[in-house]
């Protein structure tokens, strides 16, 4: 299954230039962990980015020591995406269920132990990828308790400030970007303007380096307006 996303509008500059004023923006597709012949179709549409999730549960199903990790899958997408010249956004999500408070992709890291695991994952990733992924963002949808059922200061604690920590570890310009947070007032556990004021309270902005969001439109083309209009909560 693959999405169509006008939500992968995190490389977009706000400020233009004396030259351009104006706003540059990309469009990718979420792809999941797509590797085939469906790659052909966003090849075909001209599509430049890609936003993948192979997960820290996808990765390291068990735990063992030293860690073991399962690469196929990462690989294969991530080779897809090179062969056809994509630009990747990695998401980092996905607790294993040996990591888990509650045995779930959305729990908590239950423990130090889980913790120090997570930050060895983020860190073999970037370590794997070095040269073919430069942009990671740090969990999908927080907010939504379909995938995080922890608190905003744990995600900034568990998972944002770890993650940023690993990945400059590695190198310096990658980018992390994050929460990620869903733009569904209905649905969502944690209000969009609450998980940020609370963001702000801990200075999560220091731990990230382009901010993204997903919004839900029926029509593309309303998001296209929104930022012609000089709006850019979607970012």
């Amino acid at each position: 299954m693959w999405v169509v996303c006008a939500l992968i509008l995190f490389h977009v500059p706000l400020y233009g230039s004396e030259e351009d004023p104006g706003i540059s923006l990309e469009v990718g597709v979420n792809i999941h962990q797509e590797s085939g012949e469906i790659l052909d179709r966003v090849e075909e549409m001209r599509i430049g980015w890609v936003r993948v999730d192979v997960g820290w549960a996808d990765i390291e199903p068990t735990f063992e020591t030293p860690p073991r990790y399962v690469w196929d899958t990462a690989d294969a997408v991530v080779a897809a995406q090179k062969t056809r010249g994509r630009k990747i956004l990695w998401l980092v999500s996905g607790t294993p269920s040996w990591a888990s408070t509650n045995g779930k992709k959305n729990g908590v890291p239950k423990d130090a132990v889980a913790r120090e695991r997570f930050r060895e994952f983020v860190r073999v990733v970037v370590e794997r990828y070095v040269h073919d992924i430069d942009y990671f963002e740090v969990w999908n949808e927080p907010n939504l308790e379909r995938f995080w059922t922890g608190t905003v200061e744990e995600y900034v604690n568990c998972l944002l400030i770890p993650a940023y920590e690993e990945v400059k570890r590695v190198d310096q310009e990658k980018k992390v970007v994050g929460p990620g947070l869903a733009l569904l007032h209905s649905s969502a556990r944690i209000k969009v303007d609450d998980f940020f004021r609370i963001l702000e309270r801990y200075e999560a902005y220091r731990y990230v380096d382009i901010v993204s969001q997903h919004i839900y439109e029926d029509r593309p083309g309303d998001i296209i307006e929104q930022f012609e209009e000089g709006n850019y909560e979607c970012l």
